[in-house]
């Protein structure tokens, strides 16, 4: 399994993101170069892609040429924050040979979880997301950084989508700071 960033275009600004000094500049590679990069890594046996990014939808029709390309011989999922994930996106997708879409949902809480990611409304894209990548008939699963904000209660983010999705990942991030430690 490989991750394969086709992009280095997002709109969003997350607080969890390493590559904000990289996002928004000239493209590293063209769709052809994707294409020699999916081919070398299944000649070397690797039978699964996710496709992340920056964000992988900014580059919608890429990343679906892409797709065909690999769906041959790798089952193809794709990482998302859930911008640009409508119907009209997430079929084409499934139509390409995408398997499944990963969406990162950080908060059960819209206002919190647009706040942790710098962009009104991207909350209520993602959910929009989650249903429009069940609705296409892809495996969909939701992806949880879950911060010391978000554990603030009983609820969780599954209470938000667990009607619509099959699984999540939690990802939990942890100070490693030795400054911010008390001594002994």
């Amino acid at each position: 399994m490989i991750f394969l960033a086709v992009t280095r275009k997002c709109p969003i600004r997350c607080e969890h993101c390493f590559e904000w000094d990289n996002l928004n500049q000239r493209e590293t590679f063209t769709r052809e170069q994707l294409v020699q990069i999916v081919d070398l890594y299944q000649r070397q046996g690797v039978n699964q892609i996710h496709f992340a990014g920056g964000e992988p939808l900014a580059r919608l029709r890429d990343l679906i040429e892409v797709i065909v390309f690999a769906r041959a011989k790798s089952d193809c999922y794709v990482v998302t924050s859930g911008f640009n994930l409508t119907w009209e996106n997430a079929l084409p997708l499934k139509i390409a040979g995408c398997k499944g879409v990963i969406v990162s949902i950080d908060h059960y809480l819209a206002d919190r979880h647009d706040r942790f990611r710098h962009h009104a409304g991207i909350f209520d894209q993602a959910v929009a997301g989650v249903r429009a990548s069940v609705e296409a008939g892809m495996v969909t699963a939701v992806s949880v950084c879950a911060t010391r904000e978000f554990i603030d209660g009983d609820h969780l983010i599954g209470d938000k989508v667990s009607e619509t999705t099959s699984s999540a990942q939690i990802k939990v991030l942890i100070n490693i700071n030795t400054t911010d430690a008390s001594p002994g």
